[in-house]
């Protein structure tokens, strides 16, 4: 099995954060921003761990 890039693993995390964040109570609903802000973060932190 080959592992994961981290473009694909962080796409797959915020596809799950704006999953979550959809479904909590009194919430509107995510934004095309807060998508890509979100996943500028998330593959941030990712790639970070690599460096770790």
């Amino acid at each position: 099995m080959e592992r994961k890039t981290d473009k694909e693993l962080a796409v797959e995390a915020t596809i799950e954060y704006i999953k979550s964040w959809n479904a909590a109570e009194r919430t509107s609903a995510a934004t095309t921003e807060d998508f890509t802000n979100a996943l500028k973060k998330i593959y941030s932190t990712i790639h970070a761990l690599d460096n770790m």
